[in-house]
Order: C-alpha cells, then structure tokens, then sequence
C-alpha cells in the first residue's frame, strides 16, 4: 500500500516539474528545494502571468513533497521489516537494521551488508567481554583460572576471534561483487556464504565447549548470553544473504 502511494506521489511530482520544463530526474529531497528557491529567484524575469502559474506550482510542490518524502521512509522501513521476517530472530532483525532503512533503501545486497557489519561489531564486543574472564585482573577465583587454563574460555576466544575474521572478511567481499547474477557476483556471494555460515559455527562450538566444562560454571551464564546473541545476529545475517543467491 504505501509503495503505490509512493509511486502516486512521484507522479505527481513529476508532473508538476514538467509543466515547468524542468528535468525530473531529481536525486533527493533537498533537490526539490533548490529547485522551488531557485523558481523564486528567477521569477522577477518572467510576465506576470507566468510568474503567478510558477507560484502555484511551487506551491504545490511545497504541499506535495512532504508527504511523499514521509512515504519514502515508511516505504523503506517496511522493506526492512519484511526482509526480517525472513529471519529465524525477525525482532532483533529489526531492531539492529531498522536504523539503516534510510541508508539500504530497498536494496537487499545493502541490507545484508548492514547485517554483515553490525554482527561483526557485535561479535568483536562480544570477545572483549570473553577476554576480561580469560585474563582476571589480580589474583583470579579457582573457577577463572581453569577457564583461563585451556579451558572453555580459552576455546570461546579462539572460535570468536575466528569469527570475527570471517566476518570482517565477508563484509569486504560483498563490496567486490558485481553485477547481480553474474559468474563474478556468483563467486563472490559463495565465499561470504561459507564464511558466515563457518562463523556460525564457530559461535555454536564456544557454546558446546561452555556447557561442557565444568570449570567455567562460574562464567558460563555471562559469556553464553553474550555468545547465544551473537549467534542469533550472525543467522540473521546468513538469511538475508541467502536470499541473494539467484537460485534462492
């Protein structure tokens, strides 16, 4: 519904900017602005008739675009929406990615580059956290030093630095895509899928090696919250660049 509102408000836009023999290819709302301010200026050249017509055009598109701009942010905010319907955690889908609807539009490669990028963010403050158990500041509790001695604490870092890594590497590798569908574009989006879904299983071997280990009873509740919701952003993630996949 508001996608054909949208398209309705272009419209008419648009037809208002044809009367005046401009170009309607405008990039942004703070282009049609400039372009009402510099019908203003120019206005005290033309007849008066003509001046009068010009006003109620501005106008019109003064009452016009506001409207339309608020249908443009709904619009894209329902992509978001729908996009994380998709996902196994629809609600923390949207509460991460919502705030970058202005920013991926409706595009679904930016989408789930956005998802990419802030699982890796949460992820890396997720090992910070893992590593304030792992080396204790002053003289560490019996349960802190068996975790930190090779034990499930040690293992969660290593799986999350790896997944961390896998991460930032597959942001990167969605910038070096190409055209949709393309053998380049194919390639590309195959290693980001293997290595978010590696990083997924990274994340599920730290929490097999918590509850595991005994020694880390004292530890486990804080660290596995932090790791079981990473691991929820990094399956939203992997969702979203499913359905990249031409074959999707």
């Amino acid at each position: 519904m508001a996608r054909n509102e949208l398209l309705t408000c272009q419209t008419t836009i648009f037809s208002i900017l044809s009367k005046q023999n401009h170009v309607t290819h405008l990039l942004d709302y703070s282009s049609f602005f400039y372009l009402i301010q510099r019908n203003g200026n120019d206005n005290h050249r033309l007849k008066e008739s003509k001046n009068k017509r010009m006003k109620r055009s501005n106008l019109a598109l003064v009452v016009a675009i506001p409207p339309c701009f608020g249908l443009a942010v709904a619009s894209t905010a329902e992509f978001v929406r729908s996009s994380c319907q998709t996902t196994n955690y629809p609600d923390l889908c949207e509460k991460y990615l919502s705030a970058y609807a202005p920013k991926v539009r409706r595009s679904p490669r930016q989408l789930a580059r956005a998802a990419l990028t802030v699982t890796a963010d949460r992820t890396a403050a997720a090992s910070k956290f893992v590593e304030r158990f792992s080396t204790p500041r002053g003289r560490p509790s019996p349960s802190a030093r068996g975790a930190r001695g090779g034990g499930a604490v040690r293992d969660c870092l290593e799986t999350l630095a790896d997944s961390v890594d896998r991460l930032r590497r597959s942001v990167r590798e969605m910038e070096r895509m190409g055209r949709y569908g393309s053998q380049s574009f194919r390639w590309h989006l195959g290693n980001v899928q293997t290595w978010v879904s590696a990083a997924l299983t990274d994340e599920n071997t730290c929490l097999d090696s918590l509850a595991q280990d005994r020694s880390a009873a004292a530890v486990r509740p804080m660290i596995r919250s932090q790791v079981v919701h990473v691991s929820h952003l990094t399956s939203n993630a992997l969702a979203l660049i499913n359905r990249l996949d031409p074959n999707h």
